[in-house]
């Protein structure tokens, strides 16, 4: 038995790919419509399905009247013994989803779209059939293969895994964070310094030595061997400890809490931190490097982590804002986790861009606010 699906391509297609991740459906074959330009969304798409979904593309370019043309295409499909034909009217231009949906309701072809919110299956032509939420089968390197980047996970250490005791001080430093967060910014400061003069040690001031909120920061990093401090000279033990001091703990804090969230709710399918994506613009090669990454329910989440002052808080939403866009489409979710306090400039601004903050105020029950936002990302 053939299962033949059709839908017509736009850009922001995930919602036609992942009815066919889920083993439910059994689909054998998807038919994609699309203009010329669409060509190289069907050739990704191509490329992740087959061989075990064979995938053919029907330009609409050529056409005026895309009702003759879907029938001059799909009569014959009809004709074809053992085999169903379904119509997903989940994406695509109503000029060209209109004249499909007349197509199927005149041949009787079942027709369903998947729900933006829910990711159920929604059967429009037959409202006996029941609904069922799609199952969330894509991973990072796929969802982002779709949009044209390519995904280069770091050689990042997982430091809760690897210092035993490390997670306590993690949640030691989001407990106090306000009191701390002058101390990282000095730290933050010295590592960037580091990094600048391709150096592992600087000395520090004589007004830094006397911070006693770095001195703190300092106590607790040397208890696991990741600095050595003394007269006034800090040496990172390598780039991973210097990276990890400038602000990668927090990354590494917040993927940990997400992966133990998985075991709360199923809808987490993915997860991933420091995240290098590569696209090309022109023939060049652009680089953008995410905190961390997850898929909630089909969706893709960007989590930007700062443990910096916000400064310029506006160019980094607007940064988020479009990388979020650009990277997973139109149901892609951002968040912007702050160490420091957040202006109210900035709030206002991440409420226009849809953009969820969680600052220090929120840092106690931080656990609870994540698993919040991923709720809302719908899916059960």
């Amino acid at each position: 038995m053939m299962n033949i699906h059709i839908g017509v391509l736009d850009s922001d297609p995930i919602r036609l790919i992942t009815p066919i991740l889920d083993s439910h459906l059994k689909i054998t074959k998807l038919i994609l419509f699309g203009k010329h330009n669409n060509k190289g969304l069907y050739e990704r798409i191509k490329s992740l399905l087959e061989p075990k979904v064979m995938v053919c593309f029907l330009d609409l370019s050529t056409s005026t009247n895309f009702f003759e043309f879907y029938e001059l295409h799909l009569f014959s499909i009809l004709q074809l013994e053992n085999s169903s034909v379904f119509f997903n009217a989940s994406c695509g231009h109503r000029k060209y989803i209109l004249p499909l949906y007349e197509f199927c309701v005149i041949h009787k072809i079942q027709t369903y779209y998947i729900d933006e919110y829910s990711d159920d299956l929604i059967w429009i032509n037959n409202p006996k059939k029941k609904h069922y939420q799609i199952a969330d089968k894509i991973n990072i390197p796929q969802f982002l293969h779709i949009f044209n980047l390519q995904s280069l996970q770091s050689d990042s250490i997982n430091f809760e895994d690897k210092y035993r005791g490390i997670k306590d001080i993690h949640q030691k430093w989001v407990k106090n964070a306000k009191y701390l967060a002058p101390g990282f910014a000095t730290l933050n400061y010295l590592a960037t310094t580091c990094r600048k003069t391709q150096s592992l040690t600087i000395e520090l001031t004589p007004k830094q030595q006397g911070y006693k909120e770095l001195s703190e920061i300092l106590t607790d990093l040397s208890l696991f061997k990741l600095i050595d401090y003394e007269n006034g000279v800090l040496s990172f033990k390598n780039e991973e400890s210097r990276k990890y001091a400038n602000g990668e703990w927090i990354e590494n804090f917040i993927f940990n809490i997400i992966l133990d969230l998985k075991s709360q709710l199923s809808t987490i399918q993915d997860v991933c931190y420091n995240l290098e994506i590569h696209r090309n613009l022109n023939d060049r090669i652009i680089k953008n490097e995410l905190d961390i990454v997850v898929i909630v329910n089909n969706k893709l989440h960007i989590i930007e982590c700062k443990t910096k002052d916000m400064r310029s808080g506006d160019d980094t939403l607007y940064k988020l804002e479009s990388l979020r866009e650009f990277f997973g489409g139109i149901q892609s979710r951002a968040m912007l986790l702050s160490y420091r306090e957040v202006r109210n400039y900035d709030l206002s601004r991440a409420d226009d861009l849809n953009i969820k903050i969680i600052g220090p105020n929120d840092f106690h029950c931080i656990k609870k606010e994540i698993l919040s936002w991923f709720k809302e990302a719908g899916g059960h």
